[in-house]
């Protein structure tokens, strides 16, 4: 293993780790859009997406959770 290796591996998954943020705020968007309110997209530990409402003041309630199928079930 050589430094330029492990730099080249610690790049990708900086560049991974962007394209993911980007991907979750892609569907945030489309998701608030169909809720008819601000959300957010994470992974949780359990490697699922879920969304969260995101309040007047601009804070996340990590207590609330919507899944896929609840945004689904919307259309």
């Amino acid at each position: 293993m050589t430094e330029k290796k492990l730099k080249s591996l610690e790049r990708k998954c900086y560049e991974a780790e962007s394209k993911l943020n980007h991907a979750l705020a892609d569907l945030a968007n489309a998701a608030s859009e169909i809720l008819g309110f601000e959300v957010i997209a994470d992974i949780c530990n359990g490697s699922e997406i879920e969304f969260r409402q995101v309040d007047k003041f601009g804070s996340v309630d990590d207590f609330d959770c919507i899944r896929m199928e609840g945004i689904l079930s919307k259309l």
